[in-house]
């Protein structure tokens, strides 16, 4: 009887250690995949930002993250507005957006400016720099998901938007707008701080999910080995 129960005991052990093995290599493959989604997507980025400037009418529907668009047309009077974010390194400030009229395709579009950062001391909101007039921006498409507000404030101003989203900024300024943002190049005259990034998640860090997963798996197999092994011998010994 007791033999019978360690044989029973044993098989269910086996399954549940083939359950977590398979659904840890699974994660892991799963991972790569995405690893190579996000390698492929950079090529893409990369390949995108050289390719030749085109109008906003000329653009496809949706268009690709980074491709260059010229605009011409001129800035519109309202105030910069500000999306209130913390970068990566701790810095606190605000993204500047602006309204440029695009008068090729007669649409207004949404003109990231960069990054401003704030004083710790005073909190006070930042000084930004006046648009510099011009006919002509290069930017390159920036699709954005919708994203909250990361540090919160005590000071009403209606230049500070909790979104970066269209559907709320055409709201704010009253009147329609084209459904994704430029990002202005780093040589523009009215660019601020852009440390702009390729992509929001690098290959590297998914390679590292995998990996991780997969030592998982891999311990989860040694383990059962020893173990199986270990019981083997004391039954033997027995």
């Amino acid at each position: 009887m007791g033999v019978g129960m360690r044989l029973v005991r044993n098989w269910k052990v086996a399954a549940l250690s083939l359950t977590c093995f398979t659904v840890l290599v699974y994660l892991g493959l799963w991972q790569v995949d995405r690893a190579q989604q996000q390698s492929a997507l950079l090529e893409a980025q990369r390949a995108m930002v050289d390719s030749p400037w085109r109008a906003l009418g000329d653009l496809p529907t949706p268009p690709p993250l980074g491709m260059p668009v010229r605009l011409n047309g001129r800035y519109l009077a309202e105030p910069a507005m500000l999306v209130e974010r913390r970068r990566p390194d701790g810095v606190g400030g605000f993204e500047v957006l602006g309204a440029f009229h695009d008068e090729v395709s007669n649409q207004a579009v949404i003109v990231h400016r960069g990054f401003v950062a704030t004083s710790s001391a005073s909190g006070a909101l930042p000084i930004v720099p006046r648009i510099v007039d011009q006919q002509e921006v290069l930017g390159h498409i920036f699709v954005k998901a919708s994203a909250r507000t990361e540090v919160p404030r005590d000071v009403e101003d209606s230049r500070i938007v909790p979104l970066a989203d269209s559907a709320l900024l055409e709201q704010r300024l009253g009147r329609p707008l084209y459904p994704y943002m430029v990002r202005l190049g780093v040589d523009d005259a009215n660019a601020l701080r852009t440390r702009w990034s390729e992509a929001d998640v690098f290959p590297g860090k998914h390679i590292g999910y995998a990996v991780q997963w997969f030592l998982m798996a891999m311990m989860v197999a040694v383990a059962y080995g020893y173990f199986s092994i270990r019981g083997s011998e004391e039954e033997t010994r027995q």
